[in-house]
């Protein structure tokens, strides 16, 4: 399902996945959809067993990534190390974090103990060959310093 709470419709594509969490994907479906202003609309059906080691994944430039897990969080067969990796490059006196996983990474979280940053994403996860870029920078100004950011996820620490 999808709702557009705005004025005007939403014309777009989304890409629905069932991803093992080791890595790759077991089918890849992109499909167009419409959706009026100020409705919701259903844009796929089907079925995915439960298992401890996929997870159905939607992407789209329109939204937000969005997850269905296949089983309870204490059940998935998550890898202790998902291959987190955090590249930081200078923007002015902010700070973009690129965050990638060769694996799943469930519930990656930037935080630091400075409590002036700011950060335009903090909570996501990653599918296997996903990556996030977070901004990050200072209320008021100032230069972010990465030493003050750590990357950590349910099932790993970068």
């Amino acid at each position: 399902w999808i709702t557009n709470d705005t004025l005007a419709p939403l014309c777009d594509s989304a890409t629905i996945q069932l991803a093992s969490l080791e890595g790759g994907a077991e089918w890849t479906e992109r499909l167009a959809f419409e959706v009026p202003a100020n409705a919701s609309r259903r844009i796929w059906r089907g079925t995915a067993r439960d298992a401890a080691d996929r997870v159905l994944l939607v992407r789209s430039a329109a939204f937000a990534p969005n997850r269905l897990l296949l089983a309870a969080v204490k059940d998935l067969a998550l890898a202790r190390d998902p291959g987190l990796r955090v590249d930081h490059v200078r923007a002015g006196a902010a700070l973009r974090v690129t965050l990638s996983a060769e694996r799943y990474a469930l519930a990656v979280q930037l935080r630091s103990e400075d409590p002036e940053l700011r950060f335009s994403d903090n909570h996501f996860d990653l599918a296997g060959g996903e990556q996030c870029v977070v901004t990050v920078t200072r209320n008021g100004g100032g230069e972010v310093r990465r030493e003050a950011i750590e990357a950590t996820s349910w099932n790993g620490r970068a």
